[in-house]
């Protein structure tokens, strides 16, 4: 017996798809796409800090944009070239424009004022201080009387006296 998969008519419904655009194109739609890519990862969590190491090859430091806010990193880079041939009767010149993106949540908020950011042959490598954690306080409760000497009644507290 075989066991149902939901998603089988998909998938085949896609590579159908597939074969359509590649039968009359050379190959799927979505290669033809400009490459607006996710930029892989590697976190490590080491005592105080996190480790993330990205890969993005082909740009210029000046072309990355890194950002935290609390826990959450983003990472968004943008990598131009531009080409020139010459031939005899032609002058052909392209142009080509890579994005990358990637956000992801760390498991901590970080210390932004300490990080540091390197790029190295395609690498950028961050490390991430966490941020001190406030502990936690008491608030005393008290009863009876409210702020502005109001009883929780809505009567004043020197009315009740009398």
């Amino acid at each position: 017996m075989e066991r149902w998969d939901p998603f089988r008519d998909l998938r085949s419904m896609r590579e159908a798809m597939d074969r359509l655009f590649r039968d009359s194109w050379g190959r799927p739609l979505d290669s033809r796409l400009p490459d607006w890519g996710d930029i892989p990862v590697d976190v490590a969590e080491k005592n105080n800090e996190f480790v993330v190491r990205a890969t993005i090859p082909g740009v210029r430091p000046e072309d990355i944009q890194v950002s935290v806010q609390g826990d959450r990193l983003r990472l968004q880079a943008e990598s131009q070239s531009e080409q020139e041939r010459k031939d005899e009767r032609y002058v052909v010149r392209e142009r080509s424009t890579t994005s990358f993106y990637r956000a992801l949540t760390l498991p901590s908020p970080v210390n932004t004022e300490q990080a540091d950011a390197r790029y190295d042959q395609g690498v950028l490598t961050l490390t991430l201080p966490k941020a001190q954690v406030e502990k936690s306080s008491q608030i005393k409760v008290h009863g009876g009387e409210q702020p502005g000497g109001m009883l929780e009644s809505g009567t004043p507290a020197a009315a009740e006296n009398m």
